[in-house]
């Protein structure tokens, strides 16, 4: 059973993120915003106050801190010292488009917006999922078909884009990088498979299985999202001379680029 299970888990995998895992396709924003706005309200109970689009994952980690800045600026609220760099620091254009979209969405609440996300409350979703998970089909296979989700390719993807933010964000900006990202949607789809091979009571995890389809990278807090658009062009080339060696390159609508060596 395990073994049709492990097969039907990497089969889904295969199937959905496909052999390269980020996918160049035109940006589905409004599918995207639908999908995330109702996996927010699952896991913390409520809308988000702002969905928020970036060209490119490098520019989603400065919009998690304009977001909270712009927000926390028109509800009268302080700043904190390390704020006062953020807009700064943004890639050109960057702030002017975020500050366009918050002030559009913007509620007037004046609750703060956190920058990070402690205690997720989706961390404590996941886990409640996957000890039916492990409830219906015993420990053994359900760990045996959840390995299954964590090819050395997804991780290599997920590896690249958090170390290429390494490089261009300001090292104290720890909460900015923390994306979801490939394993997230790996995450997703394990508990998809579960459902079809009859695994019940995972419903819940519905609308993150839907942005599967739309999303590669985002950043959910508690009042709001940041959605990276999918890359524009993803390109292959073999290293002539190295059997089986590959490059992928990776390019963001806004030009920022990652490679990756498979």
């Amino acid at each position: 059973m395990s073994e049709d299970l492990v097969g039907h888990v990497d089969r889904r995998l295969r199937e959905v993120l496909g052999e390269h895992v980020l996918r160049a396709r035109p940006p589905a924003r409004a599918e995207a915003a639908a999908a995330l706005t109702e996996a927010h309200a699952t896991a913390y109970g409520f809308a988000p106050e702002y969905v928020v689009f970036a060209e490119s994952p490098l520019a989603g980690a400065h919009a998690v801190g304009l977001v909270q800045l712009f927000h926390n600026d028109a509800s009268g609220l302080a700043r904190a010292p390390v704020d006062a760099r953020t807009a700064d620091r943004a890639p050109a254009g960057v702030a002017d488009d975020v500050r366009r979209q918050v002030d559009a969405q913007r509620s007037h609440g004046r609750r703060a917006l956190p920058l990070d996300r402690a205690v997720a409350p989706e961390a404590a979703l996941w886990g409640s999922l996957f000890a039916r998970v492990e409830e219906h089909l015993g420990l053994s296979a359900a760990h045996q078909a959840y390995g299954a989700t964590y090819h050395p390719r997804y991780s290599a993807w997920d590896n690249a884009v958090v170390e290429q933010l390494d490089e261009h964000l300001p090292a104290d900006w720890f909460y900015h990088r923390d994306l979801n990202s490939v394993n997230s949607l790996c995450d997703a789809l394990f508990l998809q498979a579960m459902s079809e091979s009859g695994v019940p009571g995972l419903e819940a995890w519905g609308p993150f299985i839907a942005a599967t389809r739309f999303v590669d990278h985002y950043w959910m807090r508690s009042g709001y999202i940041v959605i990276s658009d999918p890359p524009a062009m993803v390109e292959l080339e073999v290293e002539a001379g190295v059997r089986g060696a590959a490059a992928v390159t990776v390019r963001w609508p806004d030009g920022w680029t990652v490679t990756v060596r498979e």
